[in-house]
């Protein structure tokens, strides 16, 4: 929020979006829902210096068209964090973070008026807006997909989806205001952008349906080879490929299992955890077995992970999950399939050999 008169006496920018990463266990914090944001108050001059010299982001500043009365009200609830102690508050990622903050200040500013225009039920949720902003980071993209369970699945009014500052921005352009002379003009009297390298996220999100079906078909592919031929240096791509799948899946499943006991919504519970989970871990002596060409024994731990995720794709057909986990789901149970029945396969194969 940029508080200015025209001259540099009255020129302040209120970030609601600072934290100290100094604060102990802030990690833990973040994950617990208990990390403290803090209003930082400066010259919009270093704001501007920050965001375009620095970071080179997109500049997008909003000319906001207040009746003077609404004008003052705004000011004087801006004023309560010029006290020091009124600087911090309890950050929450969908509830309370930079945007929802300058947003319920406008809102207050007009006695609940901005509220009341936008309470419009979308087809967007939290977790399709949460990716379509992690579009170009992969990893993190991932992340959120897996540990955002059926709450963030929710069809979201345009209100609730102010909580990204881009779905700010439109909302404040498309809201009008009822003046004292009885006309209703637009809240925003004009925009200033200044375009730079990192811009904006796209206007949907893609599913990544078809990029992880095609991982998923290419490490079954090992698997499949492995269990037509009998090259050893394959069979032994193959468990190593299940030691680091029992590693990473079996790391990932515990640390997300331990987020049972997090204050943060949304993340319990979550299908994925039949996906990835602390029970994976038994890939590991499974791969191991599968490199000292132990296949029979290995077959009995691939088991469980081919019976989890069988169980996964029956709850989300059926419909008793409506968790929107359709990328993820498919790439697991592509995997769990393959390297059961083509285990399975394996075993037959040379059992019959043998007779």
């Amino acid at each position: 929020m940029w508080v200015s008169d025209g001259k540099t006496e009255t020129d302040v920018s209120y970030n609601f979006g600072t934290f100290d990463s100094s604060q102990d266990q802030l990690l833990f914090r973040y994950l617990n829902g208990t990390l403290i944001y803090r209003v930082h108050m400066e010259p919009y001059q270093n704001d501007l210096k920050r965001y375009n010299a620095i970071e080179n982001r997109w500049f997008v500043a909003q000319r906001l068209l207040l009746p003077p009365a609404n004008q003052e009200k705004l000011l004087q609830n801006l004023k309560q964090y010029q006290v020091l102690e009124n600087r911090e508050f309890l950050y929450h990622w969908a509830n309370k973070n930079c945007a929802t903050m300058v947003r319920d200040l406008i809102d207050q500013s007009l006695d609940g008026n901005l509220f009341a225009q936008h309470q419009k039920i979308t087809s967007e949720t939290y977790r399709t807006e949460s990716l379509r902003h992690l579009w170009n980071k992969p990893l993190a993209w991932f992340g959120w997909n897996y540990v955002a369970a059926t709450y963030t699945d929710k069809p979201r009014s345009q209100w609730e989806l102010m909580f990204a500052p881009v779905r700010l921005r439109d909302a404040l352009d498309n809201s009008r205001v009822q003046w004292p002379d009885g006309k209703e003009r637009p809240l925003v009297a004009y925009t200033c952008t200044r375009e730079a390298k990192h811009g904006f996220p796209p206007s949907s999100t893609s599913s990544k349906m078809l990029s992880y079906s095609l991982v998923g078909f290419l490490l079954s592919s090992l698997f499949v080879t492995s269990s037509l031929t009998h090259a050893k240096s394959i069979q032994k791509l193959c468990g190593l490929v299940l030691i680091l799948m029992g590693i990473v899946s079996g790391g990932l499943g515990t640390f997300h299992a331990a987020l049972y006991w997090s204050n943060l919504e949304g993340l319990h519970p979550n299908l994925n955890q039949l996906l990835i989970s602390p029970v994976h871990f038994l890939m590991i002596p499974a791969g191991w077995l599968y490199i000292q060409n132990r296949v029979p024994r290995s077959l009995a731990l691939l088991s469980i992970p081919f019976a989890m995720s069988v169980l996964a794709l029956v709850l989300r057909i059926s419909d008793l999950s409506t968790q929107k986990n359709g990328a993820i789901l498919l790439l697991f149970c592509i995997f769990y399939s393959s390297v059961f029945l083509s285990s399975w396969y394996k075993c037959q194969r040379e059992r019959q050999q043998a007779k």
